[in-house]
Parts: C-alpha cells; sequence; structure tokens
C-alpha cells in the first residue's frame, strides 16, 4: 500500500422505519434507478 487514499462523496439518505419517504422521487429530472440498502442496527446511532 503507498499510504494515499481516494475519497468518493456520494449523496445520501438514512431512513428509519418510522420515517416517511417516496420512493421513485426525481431530485433533477428522471435517472437510472441505483440504490443500496444496508441495515444498521439503531444501537449504532445512539438513538
Amino acid at each position: 500500500m503507498s499510504g494515499k487514499s481516494t475519497c468518493i462523496r456520494l449523496p445520501f439518505a438514512v431512513f428509519f422505519p418510522s420515517d416517511l419517504h417516496r420512493p421513485c422521487g426525481h431530485v433533477h429530472g428522471e435517472s437510472p434507478v441505483r440504490k443500496i440498502v444496508i441495515k444498521i442496527h439503531r444501537k449504532l446511532f445512539r438513538l
């Protein structure tokens, strides 16, 4: 390893089970759907 790192800034959102959200919404016109779902236990958020 060279000791260098690369940072990639990506927009993201965190939704909790009690949150309302609007799937398939568009911010800047239509675009292909690209998403990943990662489940994280609430205890890790210290809620």
